[in-house]
């Protein structure tokens, strides 16, 4: 994939261990600044943050986020960082896990219309008492959408010039000379089970 630099746009990825595969989950904030490796350690810390307090106490004990890493995507040689979480942060459920693959949707909004200002964040981690048949529990889901919706919550309390954005990189199929960032506000989901079979073991990130 060609590099697509976008001004102002940090990547920041969790880094999981979910039963005995390695996983990913990735998020994109603009700050009107360039971004420096003392800016990228701290928003890693405020999604360390963010994660323990508000996404731990909703997946199995099976997951575990062991890093972060914060990666300024202005050019190819920006600062990078890598965030250890040590130890580990484990989560609290004690419902026994569904297979790795198995996921919720989250869709992230915009004032916009259109693919370039829609994005999307399969969660990882959920358990048996979490879903229902084809579905994941109403109560859940709801808790589920509080969490992922107060990552702007968390950003803007640490610094108010930080939002959470859609990165897109193309446009009609063809790489942008630079990267579009659109401003997230709010996320959804029709709670319906999804499924990534990279997650599941010996498959991949």
């Amino acid at each position: 994939m060609a590099f697509v630099p976008f001004g102002g746009v940090a990547m920041v990825e969790l880094l999981l261990d979910y039963d005995t595969q390695q996983c990913e989950t990735t998020f994109y904030v603009f700050e009107d600044t360039v971004w420096t490796a003392t800016g990228l350690l701290l928003l890693a810390a405020t999604f360390e943050d963010w994660w323990t307090t508000e996404v731990r106490v909703l997946v199995p004990n099976t997951v575990a986020l062991r890093a972060i890493k914060a990666t300024s995507l202005a050019s190819e040689t920006a600062p990078g960082i890598e965030l250890a979480v040590s130890p580990p942060s484990v989560g609290t459920g004690t419902s026994p896990q569904l297979p790795n693959n198995v996921t919720i949707a989250l869709k992230w909004v915009t004032a916009l219309r259109g693919r370039s200002f829609r994005g999307r964040t399969y969660h990882i981690g959920l358990a048996e008492g979490q879903v229902a048949l084809n579905a994941v529990d109403s109560a859940h889901l709801a808790n589920l959408l509080t969490a992922y919706e107060s990552i702007n919550d968390y950003l803007e309390a640490v610094n108010p010039d930080w939002d959470l954005v859609v990165a897109s990189r193309y446009s009609q199929g063809l790489p942008r000379v630079s990267g579009l960032a659109t401003p997230i506000t709010g996320v959804t989901s029709d709670g319906v089970i999804d499924s990534q079979r990279r997650r599941l073991p010996k498959r991949g990130r």
